[in-house]
């Protein structure tokens, strides 16, 4: 049960780092403390995402993993922004340079 979790876990933070650091979103109306907080609180609703899709897409088979993670790095850019909209911040896509 506990390698169940694992998935999820390392999910989030291998997408976390290409949003943010490949794809060149930032955090923008939060202070320091509260960027982490609201990445704690993305975290947590992204493991929700994926039990919830886990425990109902296709259960007792091998492919419920599969179709939860699926279904979790779909609806990842949903759990950042309303991680970050919990703590007062916004998520935002700086314009690139001409």
């Amino acid at each position: 049960m506990l390698e169940t979790w694992l998935i999820p876990i390392c999910l989030f933070w291998g997408i976390s780092a290409l949003y943010f650091g490949g794809l060149g979103h930032e955090v923008k109306g939060a202070s320091g403390a509260l960027q982490f907080i609201g990445l704690i609180l993305a975290y947590v609703l992204f493991v929700v995402i994926w039990a919830v899709a886990h425990r109902y897409v296709l259960p007792d088979s091998g492919a419920s993993y599969v179709a939860a993670s699926v279904i979790a790095i779909i609806l990842f850019p949903v759990a950042i922004r309303l991680g970050y909209l919990l703590v007062g911040g916004r998520i935002y896509r700086p314009a690139m340079p001409h």
